[in-house]
C-alpha cells in the first residue's frame, strides 16, 4: 500500500534526527589524506559540464580501498593508492595511466577472474579530439600496472559518437563471469549496449539477442541487481529526458522491458542511482536523482519502494528525501551505524543550482528521512557529479568521497561518536567458479535482536562511478550478530551464528558439492552443503562426463552440466545444518574412466526455482 501524500512526522522522529546530527560529524580531510585534485576539462570536451567521475577499487589487493579519478583531459587521470593508513598517493604513472583522455565514467570488476580488480573507463576521445572515442579496459596485471586491452576484448569502440557515460559489471546470466553494460547519451545511436563475457578475455555484443532495446535512451547509469529475489539480476538503466528503462531478467539470457510496473519511472532528468532496502522490509528499493526546482517546488529525487514481483511505487517526496537541487550522484550508507540505510546526494548546475549544497538524508526508521546536512557538517557546494561511500581509514564507519565537474575532489571522514557497532562483509569466491568475483549477486541477511537487515552485493553504481565493493551493516547497540545468512547466487546458503561485531569479515565461498575418491568396490561419499534443512537433494552422474546437458522439465527447465544421459545415483535429505550426505559403494565392474557428478534440488512451483550444484569430473580408480 502506498503511504499517503500528507505525512505527520512525530516529535520522537525529530528527536531521532537531532540525535543523529549530534552523533555523526563529517570532516573535510582531503588535504590530510593526500587527495587534493581537480577536475579540469580540456578545451573541446563535448560533455564537460556533465562529467567528473570517481570510482573505488582495491587495485593492489591489500584490503584498503583505492580511488580512480577522472581528470578531464588536461592531465592524466588520477590513481590514488591507499597507503594503509587512510592516506593516499597518486601512482597513476607507475601503473601506466599516462594518456590524456576526455573520460566520462568508470567501473570496477574482475572480468578475467584472476583475483585482481580491473577498470573500465568510458571516454569521449583523446584530449581535445572529440569523436575519436576509445573506451579503455585496463586489465590489472597484479604487479601494480595496468594494460589497456579494450580493443582485443571487443569493448573499445561502443558508439561512433563517443558519448559513453556510465558503465557497470554484473553477472546477468549467472555463469560466474562478469558481463558489461555501457551507457550512451545520444538517442538513436545504438550506444546503450550489453556485452557478454566470453570467458576468454573477450566480450560479445548481445544487446539485440538479450532483448535490450534501449537505443532511444539517453543513458547515464546502468546497473545489475536482483530486484525480485529469484537470483537473476535485472538491468536498470537510469537515463535523461524521461527515458529510463527497467528490464526484468527472464533467466534464459534475455530480458523483458518492464517499465509499466514501475510507477513514474519517466523521470524528466533522472541521473543518479543507488539500490538499497530503504524501509527495512527485506525488498530492494532504488533511489534516483532528478532536478529539484526550489522556486516552483517541483521535481526532486525519487525513491522507488519495492512491493514484490517488479512492482514499485514512487515515494521520495512523502518519505522526505527528494529535495536535492539539480541532482546527479546518489549513494546509500549508514552514516550513524544505527542499522537503517541513509542517503547521500550531490548536485549542481547553472543558475539557481550553482553552489547548491549536497545533501545527507538520515533514515528515521522504516524509510522516513530527514535532511541533516547542516547538523552533520556535510558541506560541499561545488558542481557535484559523483558521490561514493568508502571506509578509507578502516575505522568501521562510512566516509564519503565527492567529485565535481570543473571542481575539486573532497574526502569527508565520518567521525562517529555514538558507540554503535558494525560489520563489514566482503567475499572471496575464487574457490567457486560458478560464482562471480567479489560475490556479485550475493544476498546477505544480518539478524540482531529480532530485526533483520538485508543487503545485496551489486556494483553499487552511482553517477559515473561506483563505491567500495563491500556490504556494511550498522548494528546499533547489538554486541553480537545472532545470525548471518549468506544466499549465494547459485541458490545455496551459508549460515553463521553468534558472529562478533566490529570486524572486517571476508566470507569464502566453496562449491556446494564435494566427494571422496572413487575406487571400484569401495564406498564413496558425496556431500552437499548450503541446502535448506529438510530439502531432498538428488545426486546424479553421467558416464559421458561433464558438459552441456539436457534441460529437466521437473526442475523448471534447469539445464544440467552433465553430458547426456544423466542417471540418478541416490537421494539424501539435508539436516538441520543444510548438509546432505550420500554414501554408496562403487560397483566393482564400473569402467575405469572419467565420470561426471552433480546434485540438484527441486524448488518452487513446477520446479521454477530449482538449483544445481557445481559439476565434478572425477576418475573411477581401480
Amino acid at each position: 500500500m502506498r503511504i499517503p501524500s500528507v505525512l505527520i512526522v512525530s516529535a520522537a522522529s525529530l528527536c531521532l534526527a537531532a540525535a543523529a546530527s549530534a552523533q555523526t560529524t563529517f570532516v573535510d580531510v582531503t588535504s590530510q589524506c593526500g587527495l587534493d585534485s581537480w577536475h579540469a576539462p580540456v578545451s573541446g570536451h563535448p560533455m564537460a559540464p556533465m562529467v567528473g567521475g570517481t570510482t573505488v577499487g582495491d587495485f593492489n589487493n591489500d584490503g584498503w580501498p583505492d580511488l580512480f579519478k577522472l581528470s578531464g583531459g588536461t592531465r592524466p587521470d588520477y590513481l590514488f593508492i591507499n597507503q594503509g593508513n587512510g592516506t593516499f598517493l597518486d601512482q597513476a604513472a607507475q601503473w601506466g595511466l599516462t594518456d590524456l583522455n576526455m573520460g566520462s565514467g568508470a567501473c570496477v570488476g574482475d572480468y578475467d577472474r584472476d583475483g585482481w580488480d580491473d577498470l573500465y573507463v568510458t571516454c569521449m576521445g583523446a584530449a581535445g579530439v572529440p569523436g575519436n572515442s576509445h573506451n579503455h579496459l585496463y586489465r590489472n596485471n597484479g604487479n601494480s600496472t595496468f594494460t589497456d586491452v579494450a580493443a582485443p576484448a571487443g569493448v573499445q569502440i561502443v558508439n561512433v559518437l563517443g558519448d559513453g557515460f556510465g558503465c557497470a559489471f554484473g553477472d546477468y546470466d549467472r555463469d560466474g563471469w562478469l558481463d558489461l553494460f555501457v551507457a550512451s547519451y545520444t538517442p538513436g545511436t545504438k550506444g546503450n549496449r550489453l556485452f557478454h563475457n566470453e570467458q576468454n578475455g573477450s566480450f560479445r555484443d548481445v544487446t539485440h539477442e538479450a532483448g535490450i532495446d534501449a537505443f532511444e535512451a539517453s543513458g547515464f547509469v546502468p546497473t545489475f541487481a536482483d530486484m525480485n529475489g529469484d537470483r537473476w539480476p535485472e538491468l536498470l538503466l537510469i537515463a535523461d529526458h524521461g527515458s529510463s528503462e527497467y528490464y526484468a531478467n527472464d533467466g534464459d539470457g534475455t530480458f523483458t522491458f518492464s517499465n509499466s510496473t514501475v510507477e513514474d519511472l519517466d523521470v524528466p532528468n533522472a541521473m543518479g542511482l543507488c539500490i538499497a532496502d530503504a524501509n527495512g522490509d527485506g525488498l530492494l528499493d532504488f533511489y534516483v536523482s532528478d532536478a529539484w526546482y526550489p522556486t516552483l517546488g517541483l521535481g526532486g529525487n525519487r525513491l522507488y519502494i519495492n512491493h514484490g514481483d517488479h512492482n514499485f511505487t514512487e515515494e521520495g517526496r512523502v518519505r522526505g528525501c527528494y529535495e536535492d537541487g539539480w541532482g546527479w550522484g546518489v549513494t546509500d550508507l549508514d552514516m550513524d551505524n544505527d542499522g537503517w540505510v541513509d542517503f547521500g546526494a550531490t548536485n549542481g548546475w547553472f543558475g539557481q543550482w550553482d553552489s547548491y549544497p549536497s545533501k545527507m538524508f538520515h533514515n528515521l526508521g522504516a524509510g522516513m528521512f530527514a535532511d541533516v546536512t547542516t547538523q552533520v557538517g556535510f558541506a560541499y557546494n561545488y558542481q557535484g557529479r559523483t558521490i561514493v561511500h568508502i571506509d578509507f581509514d578502516r575505522d568501521g564507519d562510512q566516509d564519503v568521497i565527492l567529485s565535481a565537474s570543473g571542481g575539486p575532489l573532497k574526502a569527508f571522514r565520518n567521525d562517529l561518536a555514538n558507540g554503535n557497532h558494525w560489520l563489514h562483509v566482503t567475499f572471496d569466491t575464487s574457490g567457486h567458479p560458478g560464482l562471480a568475483p567479489n560475490g556479485f549477486g550475493t544476498r546477505v541477511e544480518v539478524t540482531t535482536g529480532g530485526r533483520t537487515q538485508v543487503e545485496y552485493m551489486d556494483l553499487g553504481q552511482t553517477y559515473l562511478g561506483c563505491p567500495e565493493q563491500a556490504l556494511h551493516f550498522g548494528l546499533g547497540a547489538a554486541t553480537v550478530v545472532d545470525e548471518l545468512r549468506v544466499e549465494w547466487s547459485d541458490g545455496f546458503s551459508t549460515v553463521m551464528h553468534h558472529v562478533g561485531v566490529d570486524q572486517f569479515l571476508e566470507l569464502q565461498a566453496q562449491p556446494p558439492l564435494t566427494q571422496t575418491p572413487l575406487h571400484r568396490g569401495q564406498q564413496a561419499t558425496w556431500t552437499v552443503t548450503g541446502a535448506e534443512p529438510g530439502e531432498a537433494v538428488v545426486f546424479l552422474y553421467s558416464a559421458s562426463g561433464v558438459g552441456e546437458g539436457n534441460r529437466i522439465p521437473a526442475l523448471g527447465g534447469l539445464r544440467l552440466d552433465l553430458e547426456p544421459t544423466a542417471q540418478q545415483a541416490g537421494m539424501a535429505v539435508a539436516g538441520a545444518d543444510g548438509t546432505a550426505v550420500l554414501t554408496q559403494k562403487v560397483p566393482a565392474t564400473t569402467p575405469v574412466h572419467l565420470f561426471g557428478f552433480q546434485a540438484v534440488i527441486q524448488r518452487g512451483v513446477n520446479g521454477a526455482d530449482s538449483v544445481k550444484t557445481n559439476a565434478i569430473l572425477a576418475p573411477v580408480l581401480p
